[in-house]
């Protein structure tokens, strides 16, 4: 029997393959995941993307936000091989509330202040005024909304996903976000965090989730891992570990 050579190349090999192995076991989405205590899910930061890094600009801390107004999450919905006929609303309103919910949540948790509007009144001042969220924003349209809402910061996100249609059978390419079939190619959430006083941008966040590692959606877990991002940055904590919750 031939005995191994052990040198910092053979070293380094066995380590990686050591690392895969839960990944080999369980496949490379399950190795994003583990189970708390209650038997939640969740997300390891592994897996998530963040951009940029560090999440937000130094020196931003949560007292400079004051009470903040959260947006009803937009969705942006980018499927291949999506036929005429199955252009269907998969981003519909119950759906990016329950996003939105998931991101507010995360927030509360971490002591953000909240206008007590909902993110659906919220949605329709914006509309009224026709305040857009995207581009540049005007200083005194900005001022104006923060005196409607009662808030000195807006903060405005968006979940982006990305499917292989043809990954799909016919019957499950409706209520396609939330049934977890495994087709997707890539998603995000975007945060941007607009200062009411200003009209500046406060800060710019994209967390993002790789089809190859997670190819099931999971718009909740990921608005809520982006809250929990953002709320470790402006205590000034540690990047988050995980975050636990549906998908």
């Amino acid at each position: 029997m031939k005995r191994i050579k052990w040198n910092k190349r053979s070293v380094s090999l066995w380590a990686a393959a050591l690392l895969l192995l839960p990944c080999l076991a369980f496949g490379a989405e399950d190795a994003c995941f583990s189970g708390d205590a209650s038997g939640k899910k969740i997300l390891n930061r592994r897996c998530v993307s963040v951009e940029p890094s560090p999440a937000l600009p130094p020196g931003l801390a949560l007292s400079d936000l004051g009470n903040v107004a959260v947006a009803v999450f937009g969705c942006d919905f980018q499927a291949e091989s999506l036929e005429k006929d199955e252009a269907q609303p998969f981003c519909r309103g119950a759906e990016r509330q329950d996003i939105t919910g998931a991101f507010t949540r995360a927030l509360l948790a971490g002591g953000v202040p909240l206008v007590e509007r909902t993110p659906q009144a919220i949605d329709k001042i914006l509309a009224e005024q026709k305040f857009a969220t995207s581009g540049l924003v005007d200083g005194k349209s900005a001022v104006h909304i923060g005196k409607l809402l009662g808030a000195r910061t807006l903060i405005a996100g968006v979940y982006n996903i990305q499917v292989d249609m043809s990954q799909l059978p016919k019957n499950e390419k409706q209520n396609f976000i939330f049934r977890g079939t495994k087709a997707v190619r890539f998603q995000s959430v975007r945060v941007r965090a607009i200062d009411l006083q200003t009209g500046k941008i406060l800060f710019d966040v994209k967390t993002s989730v790789n089809g190859a590692v997670a190819p099931r959606p999971l718009p909740r877990l990921l608005a809520a891992y982006t809250g929990k991002i953002i709320v470790e940055s402006l205590h000034k904590k540690s990047p988050a570990d995980g975050v636990t919750g549906k998908r």
